[in-house]
């Protein structure tokens, strides 16, 4: 599986989109500013080419009920990949951008898996089937 860890802001959302979303913001609850067209059409280009799906890495996940809240986000935004989750929230210093590797990476250590094994914890026991399919952080 081809996943394209996604951020937000710088990848989406441009200076010039940025500049213009707060221009144009008529009440306090809006969206501050939304993505910039051309950069919405390659990312949508590069998915269609290879079939990736998208995990949300940006800072933009930290809000309440993010899976749901970044799929409707890319949606509203003409993205056309499947976004299958976010990565983890680690906590730390105050720059996000400083752990966004190790969250990343943490998400790649504990991606989709299923073991079936006819012993308990790989040891003894009954057959056991353990699994972790959720990644929604």
């Amino acid at each position: 599986m081809k996943v394209i860890f996604l951020d937000f802001d710088g990848v989406l959302c441009n200076h010039e989109s940025i500049a213009a979303g707060y221009k144009a913001r008529t009440e306090p609850a809006q969206e501050p500013y939304g993505p910039h067209a051309d950069c919405v059409a390659q990312l949508n280009r590069i998915i269609e080419e290879t079939g990736a799906v998208i995990v949300v890495s940006s800072t933009w996940r930290k809000c309440r009920n993010p899976n749901a809240n970044m799929r409707d986000t890319l949606g509203r935004w003409g993205v056309r990949g499947q976004v299958i989750g976010i990565t983890p929230i680690l906590n730390g210093d105050q720059y996000a951008y400083k752990r966004r590797g190790s969250e990343i990476q943490l998400w790649l250590d504990t991606a989709c898996h299923v073991v079936c094994d006819s012993r308990r914890r790989f040891g003894h026991g009954p057959p056991e089937t353990s699994t972790s399919a959720d990644n929604d952080g």
